[in-house]
């Protein structure tokens, strides 16, 4: 029912506003790693310090390029449940209308043959 898809819209849309905080949690806890990391290794030799780095920077890009991935995913996931919502909407009014205008003529026909039974 049109309920039903938007209900499964609204759970889409808290599935993405917790993808979109997981990555921003992520994106975070890689910048802090890296940080981390860089302190501890400034005593070695400059070779090492930018190896660590490049590493790190590569596994934050692979991490945030795989969360993204998946963000655009949902992202058009929820356009596909929100388009098939709309359409369902727009023929449950369509039939509606139709069964009331059916319901109306099926009415008048009633009256019409109570009257002619008179």
């Amino acid at each position: 029912t049109g309920s039903a898809h938007v209900q499964t819209i609204d759970e889409q849309n808290s599935l993405l506003k917790s993808h979109r905080q997981k990555l921003a949690e992520s994106h975070d806890t890689q910048s802090k790693i890296r940080n981390e990391v860089m302190q501890s290794i400034m005593s070695g030799v400059q070779s090492i310090v930018s190896s660590e780095i490049e590493k790190l920077a590569k596994s934050q890009m692979n991490h945030f390029q795989v969360l993204d991935k998946d963000g655009i995913g949902l992202s058009s996931a929820n356009e596909r449940i929100t388009k098939s919502a709309k359409q369902v909407m727009k023929n449950m009014t369509l039939t509606n209308q139709l069964v009331s205008d059916k319901a109306s003529i099926v009415c008048n026909n009633d009256l019409k043959a109570g009257e002619a039974m008179q």
